[in-house]
């Protein structure tokens, strides 16, 4: 595909998406799927271009496959289990004022944009500090978008829901020409688009161009240094779940993992709930979020922690070192005194 093909093809994908999308999903509930020959009427093109626009649309975002010669429509965004190997190389890190080898990595999480209780100034000021303590890799870990809420909570919360304006305000607010890659999973929120039929990966992608996709829901990251122990970071979107206990999830989901399946280094995010602790041969992190309560989570019954963190890790021959740097915010109410 020339440029010139491929730019006749995405403004076509661009402005009918939507329409595309809709009329494959019927198809695949209602016919089992649509045959190329009505894909090609539909977008207006020969055969073979129709056959051209099919082989890259999943790569512009579509969530769909072809069985049998008929296109069908997923219904969710499958979940991945990539694994990722030396991601990012490891470096000088400075650790209670002696210097070792080793990662020195940002760390946000629920930025939600589209929810008009995500905190744009904490975004910005993390990666100020993350430029200013010189870190270059930040990881993302879900829900980069706000996605689609319960209907019923739409209207109080004001959530905006279309895709299109999610990322126009990941594009307007997010820090740029930081020399930071910043890089992201899809969360459970990211997923709801469309019911599954949109991948949004490609669209944040595009919006901001030092952002690098990692998978959906999980990822792991494994490190493999020179004479040191390898270790990995598996970083992990949970569905928030109203408990009494914000230790109870994550320990629950480690007992269960099998020996062999448990990372170093577990980041769990979704659930906006800041809690550390070394549990099962573990270092378990919950992350806070960059978004404030919203009215869902305030009629659950269900706070959430606001900040950033810092991750540093130093591998040996036998043992890896965690140090975490947590930086919580806290809002308080700025109200005047008053003169005497």
């Amino acid at each position: 595909m020339d440029a010139v093909q491929e730019k006749r093809m995405r403004e076509i994908w661009r402005s009918g998406r939507r329409a595309i999308l809709s009329r494959l999903k019927k198809a695949t509930m209602h016919e089992k799927g649509m045959l190329l020959s009505h894909f090609s009427d539909m977008v207006e093109l020969s055969p073979q271009e129709a056959l051209v626009l099919l082989e890259n649309i999943p790569l512009w975002g579509a969530n769909i496959y072809v069985h049998n010669n008929r296109i069908l429509t997923r219904e969710s965004i499958d979940v991945t289990k990539w694994t990722h190997e030396d991601l990012f190389p490891l470096g000088k890190v400075m650790v209670m004022g002696e210097e070792k080898i080793g990662l020195r990595i940002g760390i946000v999480s629920d930025t939600h944009y589209g929810s008009p209780t995500t905190d744009h100034g904490v975004i910005r000021a993390a990666y100020r500090y993350f430029s200013d303590q010189g870190i270059e890799h930040v990881l993302h870990c879900g829900n980069v978008l706000a996605g689609k809420s319960d209907k019923r909570y739409r209207q109080a919360d004001r959530l905006t829901v279309e895709l299109e304006e999610q990322i126009e305000l990941l594009k307007d607010h997010f820090p740029k020409n930081t020399g930071i890659t910043t890089h992201f999973i899809l969360g459970h929120a990211d997923a709801t688009f469309e019911v599954g039929q949109i991948n949004p990966a490609h669209d944040i992608g595009e919006a901001q161009n030092d952002f690098n996709y990692l998978g959906v829901v999980e990822t792991d990251l494994v490190f493999n240094p020179d004479g040191k122990k390898s270790f990995t970071i598996r970083i992990y979107n949970e569905r928030p779940y109203y408990t009494y206990g914000v230790s109870y999830q994550p320990q629950k989901k480690l007992e269960a993992m099998t020996g062999g399946d448990k990372p170093n280094i577990w980041l769990v995010s979704g659930t906006q709930q800041l809690w550390y602790s070394r549990y099962q041969d573990v270092e378990a992190l919950k992350l806070p979020g960059l978004q404030h309560q919203t009215l869902k989570m305030r009629d659950r019954a269900y706070s959430c922690n606001v900040g950033f963190m810092i991750l540093n890790v130093i591998p040996e021959e036998e043992k890896i070192w965690t140090y975490v740097e947590t930086f919580p915010v806290w809002k308080r109410s700025m109200t005047k005194p008053k003169e005497k």
